[in-house]
């Protein structure tokens, strides 16, 4: 499926006047405003490929991988913490935003590409004893019920194995990364929660709502 170009998501970094239609991302997964579809990537943000067929080669011929596994269709949803890996280029990504809310490729070592981050969207009981999450990127897992992650929490994902290696509560103390317009891809402490209204009070003495922070691990891109 395709979208007119100056119809699409002001998130994505594209050029809105150089053709008619670009690729939709398949519906699955990331929400449309959060993600881009691969051959997007490859045509409007690596310039790898001149248009969406030569994009469409690539990804059934070449090896592009997306947290760990081999994608072959251009629809494929990229989002916001996915891992894109270019064995060939020896090429490595990471997801995010520039501080205009604009969707961006962040190069990363290879040693990064092992495990993503999740933020945990829904929280379902399925049994007595099981939980079902459903985190930012449309994907489920079941945890044991007594297990304290909570929704607006992260997790840190084992690419290969799908399992959480990690827990990332959002509390006070916590360090977030910020994807709201106007404090886009900050990164910042957590002082407060006020769950009355919503809203999240930094250590900097600014404020933004709850469902616009991703809790991250000390450090995160910094190191």
């Amino acid at each position: 499926m395709y979208l007119k170009r100056h119809a699409s998501p002001q998130r994505w970094k594209i050029a809105r006047k150089h053709g008619v239609f670009i690729t939709r991302p398949s519906t699955t997964g990331h929400r449309l405003r959060e993600s881009i579809a691969l051959a997007s990537i490859l045509t409007d943000m690596l310039h790898l490929t001149q248009n969406a067929r030569e994009a469409l080669f690539v990804v059934r011929y070449e090896q592009i991988l997306i947290n760990g596994h081999r994608i072959r269709r251009a629809d494929y949803p990229v989002g916001l913490l996915d891992i894109l890996t270019i064995p060939k280029l020896g090429k490595y990504y990471l997801m995010g935003l520039t501080s205009n809310d604009v969707l961006a490729l962040i190069p990363i070592p290879e040693s990064e590409t092992h495990t993503r981050i999740c933020m945990v969207r829904r929280k379902v009981q399925r049994s007595t004893d099981q939980i079902q999450l459903t985190t930012n990127d449309g994907t489920t897992r079941l945890i044991a019920r007594t297990e304290p992650v909570h929704v607006g929490d992260s997790i840190i994902v084992d690419n290969q194995t799908n399992q959480i290696v990690r827990h990332l509560p959002r509390v006070p103390g916590a360090t977030v990364q910020t994807i709201s317009h106007g404090r886009s891809w900050q990164q910042a402490v957590i002082e407060r929660i006020d769950r009355s209204t919503g809203h999240v009070y930094f250590c900097d003495g600014s404020s933004t709502v709850l469902d616009a922070v991703i809790v991250v691990p000390e450090g995160f891109l910094n190191e």
